[in-house]
């Protein structure tokens, strides 16, 4: 099994924003978007989220790099984003959150295949 065409697939634009940690007052805090290559499909999916509890998915996402789950994504490159002005991935429209992520290796364990839930 070879997963080379997906690299291939990676064709649309997406901001991924990794998993929000402290800001030391109670809050959260997001480490700056980044924008990577990935195969974006709106689609609605029952999937197991963080603790085992059935999630609804709106979109699954193929990407080429291990990403967080509780991190966040969007469909759009980043300068578009930035032209915006909004780069808290709360505040974006159509931003999702990271449900799970699946990943599965080729019979070599040399290549993976990763599936986001959002």
């Amino acid at each position: 099994m070879s997963f080379g065409i997906l690299t291939k697939m990676l064709r649309q634009k997406a901001v991924y924003w990794g998993a929000p940690t402290s800001d030391g007052r109670g809050g959260l805090q997001f480490a700056a978007p980044v924008e990577i290559p990935a195969r974006w499909e709106d689609v609605v999916l029952i999937t197991e989220g963080l603790q085992e509890s059935l999630k609804k998915a709106q979109c699954l996402v193929y990407v080429g790099q291990d990403l967080d789950e509780e991190g966040y994504m969007w469909l759009g490159s980043l300068a578009t984003l930035q032209a915006k002005g909004a780069l808290d991935p709360r505040e974006v429209p159509k931003a999702y959150k990271i449900i799970k992520v699946a990943t599965t290796p080729t019979l070599k364990a040399d290549k993976f295949l990763r599936q986001v839930y959002l």
